[in-house]
C-alpha cells in the first residue's frame, strides 16, 4: 500500500474551526517502511509531512500545495504500528485569502512528542 493511498483512510476529525485531530497506525507493509531500514523499520520523515499536508487538505475541502517548511523537527522515532496522535490547527494568512498556516503535531500514545511541523500551504486555484 502506497502512503497516498493510507493517506486518504486515515479517520479526520475537525475539532474547532481550525483545529483537527486525527489517530493512526502506519502498518508496517506501507510501502515506504521497505528499505528504511531493513530489520529496523521507521517512519520517514517525508511521511509525516506528507500525511499532513493531506489531512489539512482533507480538513480544507480544498486541493493544496506545500509551499514552504518553516520548521520540522522530529523528537523520536515512529516504528510500524506505533499509535500516533495528530493534532493540526490551520490558519488563513491576514494578507492573502489562498495562503494556510498549518501547524501538525504527532504524538505517542502516551504524549509524547513524535514530529512537528509547520508549514506554509496554498489554494490551488
Amino acid at each position: 500500500m502506497t502512503l497516498d493511498e493510507f493517506a486518504y483512510q486515515i479517520p479526520v476529525e475537525k475539532t474547532g474551526e481550525n483545529d483537527f485531530s486525527a489517530k493512526v497506525r502506519f502498518p508496517e507493509e506501507l510501502s515506504v517502511f521497505s528499505g528504511h531500514f531493513p530489520g529496523n523499520p521507521i517512519l520517514p520523515g517525508v511521511a509525516y509531512l506528507f500525511v499532513a499536508e493531506k489531512l489539512a487538505a482533507r480538513v480544507l475541502g480544498e486541493k493544496i500545495v506545500l509551499r514552504q517548511l518553516k520548521r520540522t523537527k522530529f523528537f523520536q522515532p515512529s516504528r510500524p504500528g506505533d499509535p500516533l496522535e495528530i493534532a493540526g490547527r490551520l490558519e488563513n494568512d491576514p494578507g492573502d485569502k489562498n495562503i494556510v498556516h498549518a501547524q501538525v503535531l504527532f504524538s505517542g500514545e502516551d504524549g509524547r512528542k513524535v514530529c512537528s511541523v509547520k508549514m506554509i500551504l496554498e489554494k490551488e486555484k
